[in-house]
């Protein structure tokens, strides 16, 4: 099976999924109070610089293949060449994950690489600009004594509410005719699911890569019980494409690089998934339980169903589509506004700077490559 079929079926898998969320009725949440991320161990330090000429993007390096694409963007020799005779200059900050980044997006941030339903809500809050695909795979129900959907009736699942995750349990529960309200969903923090498992004030949880692979390894008993449509986007703050659209394409170009380049060789593959790794123990203190390898093949399921053209398929965003389905959902969950408009958050999709950027592979060199050991920063 090619890729472009690989990729084609995930579309397929996302539309006949799509019909489900209008005949799904989704219970109100509880209204939580929001966390102040200023004084997160991890933010309160991130003073994101005013000067016009610094790009702040916040990445995800826990994230697959995320993570990798922007550590590739760190290293980029011909990025960071062509910003330097434009003047500018990129400066990375690190997100445990999508939502945290958002929290800080009018702070200063102008470029972001995010999954779906914080890509969703930042286009609904915010003017930016989605330019691609960077990743396209699946969100992961896992669980230890229960092998079927159907067992976990009356129990309870952790899962970060609003997220990808979320979405596709609720998908998953309809396809089994269980209601809502015959399991117990419990908004978790990711970096807490193994405790909760082992404490057993959960029964199963659901999350996107690598953290149920991480899990698995804790506990080889665990195990996967369903899967669901994970997508991941690069996008920009609107201030920044309209002042400075070439600033956009050379970033665009960078992460066209980075896919062609993992995808060119087993050897390249592996090298990305160092560079993660060590991204990952930089920022969380510790070494991943994943090797290079194990990492590594994470990255390519993340990849694999994308081409080289990492083309946001207009199916997803018609009405009924996936990423509208995604919309009608948060705005359930109260994520959202109730009058949010989807045609706002539609026009933020921008293939057209996708397709500049191919029209002209001479200029923006998508077919050489030359990274750096050690990051631009």
């Amino acid at each position: 099976m090619t890729i472009k079929q690989r990729g084609l079926i995930s579309i397929v898998i996302a539309l006949s999924c799509a019909f489900i969320f209008q005949y799904f009725r989704v219970p109100e949440p509880s209204i939580q109070p929001k966390p102040d991320l200023n004084k997160h161990s991890l933010y309160s330090n991130y003073q994101f610089s005013a000067d016009p000429k610094i790009i702040n993007m916040g990445i995800q390096p826990l994230g697959v293949p995320i993570g990798a694409v922007s550590e590739l963007i760190k290293r980029d020799k011909i990025l960071h060449k062509k910003l330097d005779q434009l003047g500018f200059k990129l400066s990375f900050y690190d997100f445990l994950k999508g939502s945290d980044l958002f929290y800080f997006w009018e702070k200063g941030l102008d470029i972001g690489l995010s999954g779906d339903m914080p890509t969703l809500m930042a286009a609904t809050n915010h003017d930016i600009v989605i330019t691609s695909l960077v990743k396209q795979e699946f969100t992961s129900l896992v669980a230890r004594e229960y092998g079927l959907l159907s067992e976990l009736k009356n129990k309870r699942i952790g899962v970060p509410f609003g997220s990808n995750a979320h979405y596709s349990i609720l998908r998953a529960l309809k396809l089994e005719n269980i209601a809502s309200e015959d399991v117990t969903l419990i908004n978790i923090d990711l970096q807490e699911y193994a405790q909760s498992l082992n404490e057993r004030s959960i029964d199963a949880f659901a999350a996107w890569e690598p953290f149920p692979t991480l899990a698995r390894k804790i506990d080889p008993e665990l195990v996967v019980i369903h899967k669901g449509l994970s997508t991941s986007y690069l996008l920009i703050s609107i201030q920044l494409f309209n002042k400075h659209p070439e600033v956009a394409k050379l970033v665009l170009a960078a992460q066209l690089r980075a896919m062609r380049w993992m995808n060119l060789s087993r050897k390249n593959l592996y090298q990305a998934s160092t560079w993660q790794l060590k991204a990952y123990e930089v920022l969380m203190q510790k070494k991943s339980l994943l090797n290079v390898k194990e990492n590594a093949e994470l990255i390519r399921n993340g990849l694999l169903n994308i081409t080289d053209t990492p083309i946001i398929p207009e199916t997803s965003l018609a009405e009924g589509g996936f990423l509208h389905q995604a919309f009608l959902f948060l705005q359930k969950m109260n994520k959202i506004s109730v009058n949010a408009s989807w045609q706002h958050v539609y026009k933020s999709f921008q293939p057209e700077l996708l397709a500049a950027v191919l029209a002209d592979k001479k200029h923006y060199q998508l077919e050489i490559f030359d990274y750096r050991e050690g990051s631009h920063e």
